[in-house]
């Protein structure tokens, strides 16, 4: 597994409550975009909060992904956003989402914004 991704999301909460600006899939490419408006959300109003943080996720390798969401209300607002080893040299994401939603994918690797956690 991927421990920077791990210990990335769960530094910030698993990104609960931040909410996805634009959801780029690329099936061709392999790929699958999340812009997120500020990933310290869920630390607004705690001191560890650093003010907006804007910043992505980009999957990369994608084998497989499954989509349910249905009549979403203005933005995503992320959940949870979990990573879990599938083995062989996979991970996969499940993204749930308020009020309700989720999005699995199964992929080879992340890339992520490189600046200090809480």
């Amino acid at each position: 597994m991927m421990p920077n991704f791990a210990e990335f999301l769960y530094k910030l909460g698993n990104l609960h409550d931040c909410k996805i600006n634009t959801f780029d899939w690329q099936p061709a490419k392999g790929i699958i975009r999340f812009d997120i408006d500020d990933l310290y959300f869920n630390y607004e109003g705690l001191p560890q909060y650093i003010g907006v943080t804007p910043g992505y996720i980009l999957l990369n390798g994608v084998h497989f992904v499954d989509i349910n969401i249905n009549e979403q209300e203005g933005v995503l607002k992320i959940q949870d956003f979990s990573v879990q080893d599938e083995g062989s040299n996979l991970l996969s994401a499940t993204i749930s989402f308020w009020p309700s939603g989720t999005i699995r994918v199964v992929f080879c690797d992340a890339a992520f914004p490189n600046f200090p956690l809480p």
